[in-house]
């Protein structure tokens, strides 16, 4: 089984939960990989997967406000990792496709909200452990002091990823980048819809604010090439200071 979704949308902290809990599958963490995805005995991630393979065998899909997702910085200040295009590496796919995908090709049992994964951990516990039949040593709300992370070694790929073991960090505001949100609901104004689609507003309203505050801002797509350069671009490593 395979958890997937846009990046920024908590896939990581999700696979770390379950690795920290679950005694009945082996959980991948030897990088991001796709391979496993259709293996029931074991749990693998990658966010890429959801937009490039069709044929995902009942797969765990993160979503989040699209809000959050554009603004979730990485590494420094205002280097957003994702846009509503694209990826910020210039070759993945951004919060529009992933979202298109999920809201159409999946069930809603699939379906994951962040929010609800950092303010009610054990009720996403209990929801996987019906469906999925999963079985646990521990809470998810105890993260990260369950007994199977502190009996075993975090590889270096997922702490420098996770910033190290710590509590779960709900500390994101989108409010804070209303710039960043002007700029992207300008260049992509699918992401209203989908924001009202995924349930986080009922209509635009909420924009008139964001209007008020900043002005209008050009948007260019990154590139592989960009991206390479561009320090508000992909940035090299992980040592992010969120789960997003």
């Amino acid at each position: 089984m395979i958890i997937t979704g846009c990046s920024r949308t908590g896939t990581s902290l999700m696979l770390m939960l379950l690795r920290a809990t679950v005694t009945n599958k082996e959980v991948f963490i030897d990088g991001e990989s796709s391979r496993f995805h259709d293996e029931e005995s074991v749990i693998c991630k990658d966010p890429a997967a959801l937009t490039t393979i069709s044929d995902l065998r009942d797969p765990i899909i993160m979503v989040r406000d699209p809000r959050a997702i554009v603004t979730s910085e990485y590494m420094k200040p205002e280097a957003y990792l994702v846009a509503g295009d694209v990826h910020m590496n210039g070759k993945d796919k951004g919060v529009i496709k992933n979202m298109r995908v999920a809201l159409k090709n999946y069930a809603p049992h699939n379906i994951f909200y962040y929010e609800h994964l950092v303010a009610r951990a054990e009720q996403v516990q209990t929801r996987l452990e019906s469906y999925w039949g999963l079985e646990y040593e521990g809470s998810f709300d105890d993260y990260p002091n369950t007994t199977l992370l502190r009996n075993s070694r975090l590889p270096d790929m997922w702490s420098r990823k996770l910033n190290g073991l710590r509590e779960i960090d709900k500390g994101h505001d989108w409010r804070d980048h209303l710039q960043r949100v002007r700029q992207q609901f300008d260049a992509f104004p699918e992401l209203f819809d989908l924001t009202i689609q995924l349930g986080y507003e009922k209509d635009r309203a909420w924009y008139e604010e964001v209007m008020d505050n900043t002005k209008p801002q050009d948007y260019q797509r990154p590139t592989k090439r960009t991206a390479s350069v561009n320090p508000k671009g992909l940035a090299i490593g992980f040592k992010g200071s969120s789960y997003d």
